[in-house]
């Protein structure tokens, strides 16, 4: 399972992938003063509604970074 999230400036869209299947995706108000703890409850909520119950574990979090800048 892969989860992938782009923050934009007003919305992040959340998506679970299974192989190459976007399994499901959620868009929900990018929230600049969130705090961790809420992203987590908030993140394990969704995948609770869509039958994952294990939820995220901090030890299994990789991350990776990319910006789109203007080149203008």
């Amino acid at each position: 399972m892969l989860i992938t999230v782009d923050v934009g400036n007003s919305h992040t869209v959340i998506g679970i992938y299974e192989g190459e299947r976007l399994r499901n995706h959620w868009r929900i108000s990018t929230v600049p003063d969130r705090t961790t703890d809420e992203h987590g409850a908030l993140l394990n909520t969704l995948l609770a509604g869509d039958g994952l119950q294990g939820g995220v574990k901090p030890e299994g979090v990789r991350s990776r970074a990319w910006s789109r800048r203007s080149t203008r």
